[in-house]
């Protein structure tokens, strides 16, 4: 989970405004400096299908028909999880949580760091929540604070830190089509 964490912050780093510091939620440290957002990944769960199909080898160009499978190339099968990733913006004031909060969404759909700094393995989708202020008085200090939840999608051995299959032998029907493949 550790890798999956490492590519959020770097992403969320290029999203914030310069001296806003993006952290784990719930860590033992010393909390920094406002404005600052916290990451926390919530729910995963398994998308029921996987992406191995028409997978190209390194020796095709990929222009054309798919060619026929190479029985010495062996393709990794790639399983995606669906994660639910909980941001909380701490801002100096709750305008600058707000406007923190806003620009973290203006900047994801469209962000042009997003293949350098999540990869080819994780993949933002959606916004779950629209920002929420949530700011409230902890002791006699006021905690200007915004949540919100995205969906990102991540191959499974980037959140479980397992090997990917290497071979998967598929064989039964689909309706009038038989099944007799090794990939």
């Amino acid at each position: 989970m550790q890798a999956a964490y490492g590519r959020l912050i770097a992403w969320l780093n290029t999203l914030v405004p310069a001296g806003c510091t993006v952290i784990i939620a719930d860590q033992n440290a010393p909390t920094p400096q406002r404005p600052f957002v916290t990451v926390k990944i919530g729910t995963v769960s398994d998308v029921a299908r996987d992406f191995s199909a028409n997978v190209r080898d390194a020796n095709d160009s990929g222009d054309g028909a798919f060619p026929e499978p190479d029985p010495d190339f062996v393709r990794d099968v790639v399983r995606f999880v669906r994660m639910t990733v909980n941001l909380q913006v701490h801002g100096t004031t709750i305008f600058n949580a707000e406007t923190i909060a806003q620009g973290i969404l203006d900047h994801a759909y469209n962000s042009d760091a997003a293949l350098d700094t999540l990869g080819r393995s994780m993949a933002f989708q959606l916004v779950l929540q629209d920002p929420q202020t949530a700011d409230t008085v902890i002791g006699a200090e006021m905690e200007p604070r915004v949540v919100m939840a995205l969906q990102f999608s991540a191959t499974r051995d980037l959140i479980y830190q397992i090997g990917g299959i290497s071979t998967a032998i598929i064989e039964g029907s689909a309706g009038a089509q038989q099944i007799e493949s090794e990939a």
